[in-house]
Formats: structure tokens, sequence, C-alpha cells
């Protein structure tokens, strides 16, 4: 090659680096914001591809032709304005038919082939239009008059320029097929998740409520051999009791203030069947009751006190505190262990069942502690409930 094309090919070559360098700070700042702006996509689809589009045109109209720091000819916009509509007709080509139609996992050979031929034929056809603009032979007036143009560079050039941008269009158009395919997969998923845990939820309270309700028919049975009239106020307490399970224990959340009068409904039923040498010391303190709470959730563990804290020969002592205080609820059980109930302590169902709900509807949002200290067993259960 003469010194004197070879110092024309190394201007044409620094400008094209520019040009690229240009264009790939470009895209990785839209590719960020891309990133950044998901939401925004999801909900105004149509804006973010209006504002793509205005962005390659600020590469094309704006960008790049500082690069030249010369006034270029009207061909040179022209040029680019055919280049965006065809890339516009490529992309939506890819996206709305190339990507749906022919998967580039099972059949990526045919899919590539395909990219192929429709970036040759881009480069062809911006070819033909680039000769009936002439611009390349006015660029090069410009930039180097006096000087032989050499048509097979240009060409070179050219092929090179639109095959960058042929495959930035089809990269982000396979990027954002994957993104929406990947996002309707998480969506399954998180949909298949919520209805599992819908129907563990119904398993776990159908085993709850016969197991409540079997304890305290109990009670209620043991009170009419002795005491009628105790028998007919626990019966309204259990009349109150059923109505909230039936009216409540279906929804997913209800009244802190509600699910506190189940409670202490409870715990005067209870007081109806502990022998005298029980001590039962109560305390329960809330001043957000428009709270609301899963139903029935703090129940098995007060009940669990009543079932394994009482002795019929020895004098035992059963704590039950609830505290509700910034959205933070704290319960607290204390009890002695008996012997002959140490066994069955460690197969309770009714924890093990609560437990699981509690992990399915709080997560993170509750710590359960349970220990046995100088043969007491303590049960501490903390929700945050906001």
């Amino acid at each position: 090659m003469p010194q004197r094309n070879w110092t024309i090919f190394l201007d044409e070559l620094q400008i094209f680096h520019d040009q690229i360098s240009s264009l790939s700070k470009s895209f990785f700042v839209t590719s960020l914001k891309v990133l950044m702006m998901q939401d925004f996509v999801k909900k105004y689809p149509l804006i973010f591809h209006l504002l793509g589009w205005i962005g390659i045109a600020f590469i094309f109209f704006i960008i790049f032709p500082l690069t030249y720091r010369i006034n270029l000819p009207i061909e040179h916009y022209v040029y680019h304005a055919i280049l965006l509509v065809f890339l516009m007709i490529l992309y939506y080509l890819n996206i709305g038919f190339l990507l749906p139609k022919i998967s580039w996992r099972k059949n990526g050979v045919l899919y590539i082939l395909t990219l192929i031929i429709l970036t040759i034929f881009l480069i062809l056809v911006m070819n033909q239009v680039e000769e009936m603009l002439q611009l390349n032979q006015k660029l090069h007036q410009i930039l180097h008059p006096n000087q032989p143009t050499n048509a097979k560079q240009n060409s070179f050039f050219i092929s090179i320029y639109i095959s960058i941008f042929a495959l930035l269009i089809f990269a982000i158009g396979i990027s954002s097929h994957l993104i929406k395919n990947w996002n309707k997969e998480e969506k399954k998923k998180l949909l298949l998740k919520e209805e599992k845990t819908k129907a563990e939820l119904s398993v776990l309270k159908a085993q709850i409520n016969p197991h409540f309700f079997f304890n305290t028919l109990n009670t209620i049975h043991s009170l009419t051999y002795f005491e009628v009239e105790k028998s007919r106020i626990a019966i309204q307490k259990m009349a109150k009791m059923m109505r909230f399970v039936l009216n409540e224990e279906q929804n997913d959340k209800v009244l802190l203030k509600d699910e506190i009068s189940f409670i202490e409904n409870y715990i005067d039923l209870m007081r109806f069947r502990i022998p005298e040498n029980v001590t039962l010391k109560v305390e329960i303190s809330t001043s957000e009751n428009e709270l609301e709470i899963a139903p029935m959730i703090l129940l098995t563990f007060i009940e669990n006190a009543f079932q394994y804290g009482i002795s019929t020969t020895k004098d035992c002592e059963i704590c039950l505190k609830i505290n509700v205080e910034n959205g933070l609820l704290i319960l607290e059980t204390a009890n002695e262990i008996f012997e002959n109930k140490r066994i069955n302590r460690s197969k309770n169902i009714g924890i093990q069942n609560t437990l699981k709900r509690l992990e399915i509807m709080y997560s993170s949002n509750y710590e359960y502690i349970a220990k046995t200290e100088s043969n007491v067993y303590k049960c501490l259960l903390k929700i945050k409930l906001k």
C-alpha cells in the first residue's frame, strides 16, 4: 500500500475506533439503566422501546458526527436514518418471529445462520444505499481532499460498521427474550409456591382444629358432672370460640384483639378444669389491638403449657404472658415438667404444625426458643406483626 493511502487508512481507522468506543460506552450505560429500570420496563414497554431507539438515534446523529469534528454532508444523516429503520425491522423481526419460532437452544445453528444471512442482507442493502448517496466519496473529499479513494477499503469499513450494529441489535433482542422468559418462569414458580403454601396451611389448620376441640370438649364434659353452672358458662365461652373459628380461622389474618379474646376464653375454660393445687398466672398487655395476626397461632403454645404442666398430686405453677409493643408480639410460657409427660413432649404434633405455620407465614419475622431450666419448661415466641 502506498504511503499516502496508508496514512488515509490510519486516519479513517482512528475515526472508526472513536465511533466504536463511543458506541461501546453508550451501550454499556444503556444496559446498566435497563437493569435499574426493570419495573419501569414492565409497566411501560412502549415508552422503553421509544427511549431505546431515541438513544440509538442520538448516537447516529449527535455522538458520531462529533467524532469527525467537521460539518458532515446531509447524506450522512439520510444514510443513518435508513440504517436506523432497517435495524428496527431486524430487531422486531428477531424478537417477534425468530426467537419465538426458532428455539436458539434446540436449533442454535439454524438461528445463528439466519442472523448471519440477515446481517449480510443488511450489508448489501446499505452498500447500495451508500452508492446511491455517494456518501463515502463525499466524506473522503472532505476528510482527504485531492486524494484518491479506496473503494475496497471503504467497503470493508462499512461491512464491519454495520455488522457491529446488527450484532448489538440481535444481542439486545436475545437478552430481552431471555429476561422475559426468566420473569415468566419466576412468576410461575412464585404462583406454584403460593399454591403449595396455601395447601400446606389448609392441611395444618385441619390438623389443629380437631386437636383443639377434642381437649375443649373434654373440659366441658368433666364440668357437667359436678359444676352445672360452670359448665353453662363454659358452653357459652365455647360457643364464642367456635364462632371465632368458623368466621375467622379461614382467613390468613385476623385482628389481634379478636385473637386475644379467643385466647382469654380458652384460658377461662381451663380455669374450670385445673385442680386447686395448680397456680395460674396470666398477664396480657397490649395497646395495639388493630394489628393483624395469623388465627390460632398462639393457642398451641398456651395449650401445651396446660397439657404438660398440670399435676393432680403436686403443687405446680403455670405462667402465661402476652405483650405487644411497637408491633412486636412476645408470648412467654413456663410450666414444670412431670416425669409421666416427658416422653410425649418430643412427639407434640401441635407444636410441630404451628412452627410450620409460623415458617410459612412469618419466615424470618419470628423467633421461637424452647428450653428447660431447673425442671421448668420455658417457651418464648416473638412475632413481628408490622
